[in-house]
């Protein structure tokens, strides 16, 4: 529950942010998000953005302990 607490903490600081902690793998950054960086732009989204690069077994662990918004993970 602690545990828990802690990540819905995480959470509420996050939301009060400006900033989107956005984690992609190195193979999904390099190939297909470039594609989708105009949209961004357009939309005013991408100076948002707060890339992390890691692979997605690592950006998966850092989503469930709340330190990520959001990533784009690749699965076999």
């Amino acid at each position: 529950i602690i545990e828990e607490l802690e990540i819905a903490k995480k959470e509420l600081a996050r939301a009060k942010q400006e900033r989107i902690s956005f984690g992609l793998p190195p193979i999904i950054g390099s190939w297909y998000f470039p594609r989708f960086t105009p949209a961004l732009l357009q939309a005013g989204l991408l100076n948002q953005l707060e890339v992390v690069d890691h692979g997605s077994a690592s950006l998966l662990q850092l989503l469930a302990k709340g330190e990520l918004d959001l990533a784009l993970l690749g699965s076999l």
